[in-house]
C-alpha cells in the first residue's frame, strides 16, 4: 500500500474513533485526547489531518449529509407522470432514508443528536440541510398540484410538516430505538400518512392508476 492509502487510512481510523468517542461520552465532554488513545494514535498525528475537535465533527457532519443527498439525487428523475409515479416516488425516498439511516445509525446519532448544540456553526449547518430537503418536497409537491394529482396547498408549509415527521421517526424508530428495523412498516406507515392522513378513505380502495385517479384526487386528497 502506497503513502496515499496509508494517510487515508489513518484519517478513516481517526473518523471512526471521533464516533466511538463522542457516542460514549456526549461530542461537549469529548476531548482530542480521548479520541487519539480510542484511535492508538499519538496526539500529534490527530493535528495532521484535522484542526480540533470541531472539525473532525464537521467532517462527519458532512460525510452524513454527502450520503444523503447523493442518495437522494439518485431518485430524482424521471419526474413524476400522476399519482401512481407521484407514491413510488416517495415510497423510494422514504425507504431510502430509513434504509441510509439503519446502516449507517451511529453516523446518523452523531448528525442527528451529537451535532446539535455543538456549535453555531452546526445549527446552520443543520438547518441549511433542512431547508435543502424541504425545498427539494416542495418541488414534487407544486409539481403535484400543477399536474392536477394533488389538491392545492401551501407546499412550503407541508414540505416543512413532511421533513419533521420524517426527521422524528428515524429518530425515534431508528437512531435511539436499537432494535431490528422494519424498513418495510416504516415506509408503508409514513407513506399511507402522507397520501391518505389518518381518516378512513370514502372510498374502498387507493386508486391504481391514472385513469382512477382522475377525479378522484380531491376525495383521497381533500
Amino acid at each position: 500500500m502506497g503513502r496515499g492509502g496509508r494517510l487515508e487510512d489513518r484519517r478513516e481510523e481517526l473518523l471512526a474513533a471521533a464516533i466511538r468517542v463522542f457516542l460514549a461520552h456526549g461530542y461537549s465532554a469529548a476531548k482530542v485526547s480521548d479520541i487519539v488513545a480510542e484511535a492508538g494514535v499519538a496526539q500529534g498525528t490527530f493535528y495532521l489531518y484535522y484542526r480540533s475537535k470541531e472539525h473532525i465533527l464537521h467532517t462527519l457532519v458532512e460525510r452524513f449529509m454527502g450520503g444523503f443527498i447523493e442518495r437522494l439525487d439518485s431518485l430524482r428523475e424521471p419526474l413524476p407522470r400522476g399519482l401512481v409515479d407521484y407514491q413510488a416516488r416517495v415510497a423510494a425516498v422514504l425507504r431510502a432514508t430509513f434504509s441510509l439511516c439503519a446502516e449507517n445509525r451511529q453516523l446518523a446519532r452523531i448528525f442527528f443528536h451529537e451535532a446539535l448544540g455543538a456549535d453555531p456553526s452546526f445549527g446552520e449547518l443543520l438547518n441549511g440541510f433542512y431547508r435543502q430537503l424541504s425545498r427539494r418536497v416542495q418541488a414534487d409537491l407544486e409539481h403535484g398540484i400543477a399536474g392536477g394529482y394533488l389538491r392545492p396547498l401551501d407546499a412550503a408549509l407541508v414540505a416543512d410538516a413532511l421533513v419533521g415527521m420524517g426527521d422524528m421517526v428515524v429518530r425515534r424508530r431508528i437512531i435511539f430505538d436499537q432494535g431490528d428495523v422494519d424498513l418495510d412498516h416504516l415506509t408503508s406507515e409514513v407513506l399511507s400518512l402522507e397520501l391518505l392522513g389518518i381518516l378512513r378513505p370514502s372510498a374502498g380502495r387507493a386508486p391504481t392508476d391514472d385513469r382512477e385517479t382522475t377525479g378522484r384526487s380531491a376525495r383521497w386528497f381533500g
